[in-house]
């Protein structure tokens, strides 16, 4: 990958509008803008994790009036899990073989049953965006402390038996 490009989402016209500009639960969003279009990614709610959808889009020339989209990401990767994808964020990458848009999403790992971040890819902005890694970019590492008890055994400090026997 060559170079990355980002832009602020913010709108030099004067139009007005009142709040909320998008009406329906869409948290987490991010915003990249692409000629006179910004596109705005969130994280999936509700009804939507009921119904399989996994980032939801919206558009806009204005920042004042959106226009839903389908799902940016219609289908996971074969380790995530449906219903726990969030915190979506979207690059613009130009490469020597053109341009890609790279979507970084969390979702749940099946396999270590922890929060991951995946990678998916599209030549548009709007998507649809796809992954075909067998894993996840990142798996989430829990630290927990390890303690050695009198009689030597080794355990987590969130096993009931370390949270009341004797540490050496």
């Amino acid at each position: 990958m060559a170079s990355a490009s980002s832009h602020t989402c913010r709108s030099q016209l004067t139009s007005t509008y009142s709040n909320p500009v998008i009406n329906q639960d869409f948290p987490d969003p991010n915003c990249i803008k692409v000629a006179d279009t910004f596109f705005v990614f969130a994280t999936n709610f509700g009804e939507m994790q009921a119904s399989s959808s996994h980032v939801q889009l919206a558009t806009t020339n204005d920042l004042v009036t959106y226009q839903l989209q389908p799902d940016a990401l219609p289908k996971l990767p074969s380790w995530a899990k449906t219903g726990k994808t969030w915190a979506p964020n979207v690059t613009h990458v130009h490469t020597t073989d053109g341009s890609l848009f790279v979507l970084y999403f969390v979702a749940w790992d099946t396999v270590s049953d922890r929060q991951a971040i995946g990678i998916a890819i599209s030549k548009n902005p709007e998507g649809p965006y796809q992954s075909d890694a067998p894993a996840p970019l990142i798996i989430q590492v829990i630290l927990l402390a390890e303690q050695r008890t009198a009689t030597g055994r080794t355990c987590k400090a969130t096993e009931p038996v370390c949270q009341t026997c004797p540490v050496i």
